[in-house]
């Protein structure tokens, strides 16, 4: 890899702020792969990972489409450990894969830049080593709940098992390069943005 690329891992629980931090570098210039729309889509592209997860949870969790019923099977796997492990069981090692195949397109096809990597299982799928750097947006759990019940109208149940179901912020933060800590303003989450974009223009990509 060149010095006149960058590939930046950015994680971070639910309700961090994780994906409007990466958004806020895409405005700035950088490029960005969301790791969870590319889970949604190999899911849907690939028969075989479908028929694994009908094989393992059943017709219920598709419509009458063919397509997958996304929030219920989450229901299902953030309540229970065991069924969270077996669908990441099924999912994971091909979006490893995919991702991998992502990130060497990305750099085939770009002189100078910086690609940026939304993806919230991180270190939990060790997926360190395909990055230059690591980024763990944190944020209160109190604030974090809050944002999930605005945001994405999650009852408390949900909010709480898929909490549980990732690791902490003093977990991440044990691996991350980078702690961005995201309990104020928009403005101030930019500023942080800004900043580091800066950084990585000066000494990067100079």
């Amino acid at each position: 890899m060149t010095s006149a690329k960058l590939i930046v891992g950015v994680t971070g629980g639910a309700g961090s702020g994780k994906t409007t931090f990466v958004h806020m570098l895409q405005k700035l210039g950088a490029d960005i792969l969301d790791v969870d729309d590319l889970a949604r889509q190999l899911v849907e592209s690939r028969m075989d990972i479908q028929a694994a997860i009908r094989q393992q949870f059943g017709d219920t969790y598709f419509d009458s489409t063919g397509a997958l019923r996304r929030r219920e099977l989450g229901r299902l796997v953030f309540s229970d450990p065991a069924h969270l492990q077996k669908l990441n069981a099924i999912v994971w090692p091909p979006l490893l894969d995919q991702l991998k195949n992502e990130i060497q397109s990305w750099q085939s096809r770009t002189k100078q830049g910086i690609l940026i990597v939304d993806m919230a299982i991180l270190f939990e799928i060790n997926a360190q080593s395909f990055f230059d750097q690591t980024i763990l947006i944190a944020a209160p759990e109190t604030i974090r709940i809050e944002r999930l019940r605005t945001t994405r109208q999650w009852s408390d149940d949900e909010i709480q098992h898929r909490m549980q179901s990732q690791q902490s912020d003093e977990e991440k933060g044990a691996y991350a390069d980078m702690i961005i800590q995201n309990f104020g303003s928009l403005d101030n989450l930019e500023q942080q943005a800004k900043s580091q974009f800066d950084t990585w223009i000066k000494s990067n990509l100079n």
